[in-house]
């Protein structure tokens, strides 16, 4: 029999909710002395998870949306930046430069992919290598 788990915010709303539920079925038995997890407590915090989780969904369309229009604008220049780097490295530059533009069109994917930009694709936009005159005019 296959193991299913069930995770994320979805899920532990839900089981705070149930918490609460059963909390709530306990009706006047239920008066614990600490005031964060009596009912009153409990609901309100049960409404800021709820209210969390909407922002959470709405946000992760939205940056959903973003990801993929980023990715129909980028994915013409995916042959281009790989032709300019193959160009380079076999343009006799120095390693370091060679090392900069792999980590460039390696780092092309972070444009399209949803992975946070490296420090070197960030290094190498910020460095003067984009005006050097091995860039071929591209």
């Amino acid at each position: 029999m296959a193991k299913t788990s069930e995770t994320g915010h979805a899920k532990n709303v839900a089981n705070f909710a149930q918490l609460v539920a059963i909390c709530k079925s306990y009706g006047a038995i239920y008066q614990p002395s600490n005031p964060v997890i009596q009912l009153q407590g409990l609901s309100g915090v049960l409404v800021q998870a709820k209210d969390c989780l909407t922002s959470i969904n709405s946000a992760d369309a939205i940056f959903s949306n973003a990801l993929s229009a980023r990715g129909i604008v980028f994915n013409p220049f995916r042959k281009l930046i790989t032709r300019i780097g193959s160009a380079v490295k076999s343009s006799g530059v120095s390693k370091q430069t060679k090392d900069q533009v792999a980590a460039f069109t390696i780092g092309r994917q972070c444009q399209w992919s949803g992975v946070p930009i490296t420090t070197a694709c960030k290094s190498l936009v910020s460095s003067n290598f984009l005006k050097s005159p091995y860039n071929f005019g591209f």
